[in-house]
């Protein structure tokens, strides 16, 4: 049986080999169809060359200083563009209110009120000598007064003290003093037509524990058993003054 089996599975192998080679054998073949059918001629066509466009030479940060010759020794002063609008000096008062000067550290600060007019928004800002504010420099802060300066010209702006109408005097409050209290006892109290006159407030006795001064020493002596006796004879010594403080009113 065992021989049988393993004859059946030779078989089958060289079958299944034998099968896969005729199998690429029939597709290597030429087909009927590429055989009789005719070769197309084929048609050359001239092909025209285009030139393309020579490509745009996009700026650099270096081509303006090439162009304008940032560097000639014939250059003199800046070249104004057209994006640099100086304010005249009538609407940067408008925009501008000087609010107040002080002194940080070693130098001046400015307060400054920004306003504007078509949005209505104030904006306070602090600013010190060398800051740019509406493309006018800050060149010299004094008490009450700073100096602004552009190509224009020159703007000074002073702090506008607005009259502040005159305020009232304070009201004196005169205080009352307080009766004494004999005053009190004797105050008479007024209830429509009527007169009454308040009594005299009672004084409270206070009542006095009487302190048993030999069951107090016993208790010291029963505390300080446990103590060594220098701690133990300063401690009776500063509770035996007490003692006769309390025995003194009984001896009078």
């Amino acid at each position: 049986m065992k021989k049988e089996f393993v004859i059946n599975i030779i078989l089958v192998i060289i079958i299944t080999f034998l099968g896969i080679k005729l199998y690429h054998e029939w597709l290597s073949l030429p087909s009927e169809s590429k055989l009789n059918s005719p070769h197309l001629p084929v048609l050359k066509q001239k092909v025209k060359k285009r030139l393309l466009p020579a490509p745009k030479k996009f700026g650099t940060n270096y081509d303006v200083i090439i162009e304008k010759n940032l560097f000639s020794p014939e250059r003199k002063g800046e070249i104004e563009t057209k994006d640099r609008r100086v304010t005249s000096s009538s609407e940067l008062k408008k925009k501008l209110e000087l609010v107040g000067t002080f002194l940080r550290g070693n130098y001046r600060v400015a307060i400054i009120k920004l306003k504007d007019n078509k949005k209505g928004l104030v904006d306070i800002k602090t600013y010190k000598e060398g800051d740019l504010i509406e493309k006018y420099k800050i060149k010299k802060i004094i008490d009450g007064e700073i100096l602004l300066i552009s190509r224009s010209g020159s703007v000074k702006l002073k702090i506008v003290r607005k009259s502040i109408p005159p305020s009232k005097p304070p009201v004196k409050y005169v205080r009352k003093p307080k009766p004494s209290p004999i005053a009190r006892k004797e105050r008479i109290e007024i209830k429509g037509t009527r007169k009454t006159k308040r009594a005299p407030y009672p004084q409270r006795r206070v009542k006095r524990k009487r302190i048993d001064i030999e069951k107090q020493r016993r208790i010291l002596e029963e505390r300080l058993r446990h103590l060594p006796p220098e701690k133990a004879e300063a401690i009776r010594k500063r509770f035996e003054r007490r003692f006769l403080m309390l025995e003194k009113p009984k001896n009078r």
